[in-house]
């Protein structure tokens, strides 16, 4: 993302946040407040919106490749330029596996069908990709594309298992199941149906973040950090 002297403040404030989040027992918290706080010092510089919209790949692909720089041993990405694409991906060699952290479009080799909100994949010797999404489904939609994305995920996740077995099965989560605290609408059917899905290492994190109109809000304990551990942890075994 460019910088321009109008949003050196959204810059500076990023840097900040992601320490903070780094260390929080809440980091979601953190991470959506100042979120939407960046995103409205972008609005306002920009005036038209034209870097708010790429902050969200921006955002979170960064935090994620701060924490894993900080609990990895000599480990620190580096960009490589994707052809056709805004924004970078970043790569890095961890004892002698090349890891991969992108918000990336789906990727084929690793068997991802749908776009992850954050892509980790290991390259390992025989050139097989094992990946680590993690999704952010919203469930204030329309029910009928919920069910189709509990159907493509129950395909996924039976594709995997079909690929991958034993020690060779990827990691598979969800970040958690989001809605809109003021919609005052019941999910517990939606909710139950992802859960359901729980199996052969694909995760649906049973958490929900509440949000209202004027607040953004989560309580969840560990939060994102909680899967990144894991996402550290499969790392280090590989």
């Amino acid at each position: 993302m460019e910088r321009i002297p109008k949003i050196n403040e959204a810059f500076e404030l990023f840097e900040s946040v992601i320490n903070d989040a780094i260390d929080s027992s809440t980091p979601d918290d953190i991470l959506i407040r100042s979120y939407f706080s960046i995103v409205e010092i972008l609005i306002k510089s920009t005036c038209t919106g034209k870097y708010a919209t790429k902050f969200s790949e921006f955002f979170y692909v960064r935090y994620v490749k701060k924490y894993l720089e900080t609990h990895l041993e000599k480990f620190d990405f580096t960009e490589e330029a994707i052809k056709g694409r805004s924004s970078p991906r970043f790569a890095a060699l961890y004892k002698g596996k090349k890891v991969i952290l992108s918000s990336d479009i789906p990727i084929q080799s690793a068997g991802i069908s749908e776009s992850p909100d954050i892509f980790v994949g290991i390259e390992k010797e025989n050139g097989i990709i094992h990946p680590i999404a993690i999704f952010e489904i919203k469930l204030h939609q329309d029910k009928s594309q919920l069910a189709t994305l509990i159907k493509r995920f129950l395909k996924m996740r039976d594709d995997f298992a079909n690929k991958f077995s034993g020690d060779e099965l990827p990691y598979f989560v969800w970040l958690y199941l989001r809605y809109e605290k003021y919609l005052k609408q019941d999910y517990e059917e939606e909710i139950a149906q992802f859960k359901s899905l729980s199996k052969n290492n694909l995760i649906v994190v049973n958490e929900i973040t509440e949000w209202t109109i004027n607040s953004y809000k989560s309580n969840i304990k560990g939060g994102i950090n909680s899967i990144l551990k894991k996402i550290v942890r499969k790392i280090e075994i590989f």
